[in-house]
């Protein structure tokens, strides 16, 4: 067997190493250790086994034997069983420590066993674990440094060390090992990963329209939120999203990656922009022609949009609630945050775990009564619709809008939750703030 010596003290190997006989029957058995770096070797006295299994030492060793025999008679040996413990480094980036990197700032992985055949260096620049096979999962051996990578956004770098082979009680032990094809070997492992996160900041200032609350809020220093438009005698806030041919606007209804996109897009200020020109080139299956084409080129190249590790953007897929955070998080620039997190659903292991507490923590997202988050279930147009409306600031009187009895939607009801949330967000209109922010008065609807 072989084992990383990085997992000694730690999980299952947290006391030693265990020795379980197959059956009832007591053995003794005794364990011999060497350790190359502080020389000799070391025997154990024996040990019986029994129903409270002793362990063996947790320390620095690289072999270790154990014999063992049925109780009593030492000179039948059961079986002798060496372990090879592999002392692999973490593998390291040749990037200089900092607060923050350029974008397309040039990196490398380092490899510490240059001139070893059988250790191979696995990577991914994802945040997803090196040590699975993965379309995501990059390698390299034989030297010093891997491929150049580059930092296009913030990146989060992981690295291991897997060993094909090496030495148990001394022998050479590569059977059925290849270079092609070091999976046939039976006793390879993977170190420690090593982990590194590189903040790239978006240098982008995404101006949206707002209004209410004196005109919106500064998220952070890169993006902030003004009013729609001021020609007018009153502001006007712009419908951003659209009712169907139908008459409907589909309140509960799923919304795709190439809606929110445009959505995004809309509520962005182009004002001192250069003008954008799509090219077709950013998504194999978004063409030129494609109508939502542009928009989602334009977010593409923001670093507010990204595609699948496949090359594709899936603009038809329909957005869940997990992705949508994500998308948020991006767009906004929020920072992340510790709170403790309020969902029984949701736990550390999920990808989106910190864009979903700091929007929930920046007031923009909400979980649902029973504390669950449901970070995978699709996310609705209405759900949509309120976050968007509290990022712009957008605070309609429920009342108010109410008495009005305006509502050209067949599928929308007043005794809806999001009645007023849907009617602001798709509908144009002027409007006046009270003292506290909200639009008690609003006219010129369309």
């Amino acid at each position: 067997n072989r084992i990383s010596a990085h997992k000694l003290g730690k999980g299952e190997y947290a006391n030693g190493i265990q020795f379980i006989p197959e059956s009832d029957v007591y053995y003794e058995y005794a364990y011999t250790l060497t350790k190359e770096a502080g020389g000799g070797t070391y025997k154990s006295d024996t040990i019986m086994y029994d129903e409270k299994a002793a362990f063996v030492p947790t320390e620095r060793i690289d072999y270790m034997t154990i014999t063992a025999w049925i109780n009593g008679d030492k000179n039948n040996t059961v079986f002798t069983h060496p372990i090879d413990f592999v002392h692999l480094g973490i593998p390291v980036t040749d990037l200089p420590e900092q607060a923050e990197y350029e974008k397309n700032t040039a990196y490398h992985i380092v490899n510490e066993y240059k001139d070893n055949p059988t250790i191979i260096v696995y990577y991914t620049t994802n945040n997803s674990d090196p040590t699975i096979d993965s379309a995501d999962r990059k390698s390299f051996t034989m030297s010093e440094l891997g491929p150049e990578e580059k930092l296009t956004h913030t990146t989060t770098v992981k690295a291991v060390y897997f060993s094909a082979c090496g030495k148990t009680s001394g022998e050479e032990k590569c059977t059925a090992c290849s270079m092609a094809d070091y999976k046939n070997c039976p006793d390879y492992v993977y170190g420690e990963i090593g982990e590194y996160k590189y903040p790239v900041p978006t240098k982008t200032t995404v101006t949206v329209g707002g209004g209410g609350g004196g005109g919106g809020g500064t998220i952070d220093k890169t993006r902030k939120y003004t009013k729609d438009i001021f020609g007018n005698e009153h502001p006007t806030h712009i419908g951003y999203i659209n009712g169907y041919p139908d008459g409907s606007v589909k309140p509960e209804g799923d919304i795709t990656r190439e809606e929110i996109t445009s959505i995004l897009y809309r509520i962005t200020n182009h004002q001192y922009e250069k003008p954008f020109v799509a090219t077709g080139d950013a998504f194999p299956d978004v063409e030129v022609s494609r109508w939502s084409a542009h928009d989602i080129e334009y977010m593409a190249d923001k670093e507010i949009v990204y595609g699948y590790p496949d090359g594709e953007f899936k603009p038809s897929r329909n957005l869940s609630r997990a992705e949508f955070a994500a998308l948020i998080f991006r767009f906004t620039g929020i920072e992340k945050s510790n709170i403790e997190n309020p969902f029984t659903d949701l736990d550390e292991t999920h990808w989106a775990y910190d864009e979903i507490l700091a929007l929930t923590n920046s007031g923009l997202i909400e979980g649902y009564p029973d504390k669950t988050y449901k970070p995978e279930n699709n996310i609705t147009r209405a759900e949509v619709m309120t976050v968007i409306n509290k990022l712009l600031g957008r605070k309609p009187l429920e009342s108010y809008v109410k008495s009005l009895e305006f509502n050209p939607y067949n599928d929308l009801y007043e005794d809806k939750w999001y009645y007023v949330t849907v009617l602001e967000a798709t509908i144009t209109h002027n409007y006046w703030l009270d003292n506290k922010g909200y639009e008690y008065k609003l006219e010129d609807w369309k």
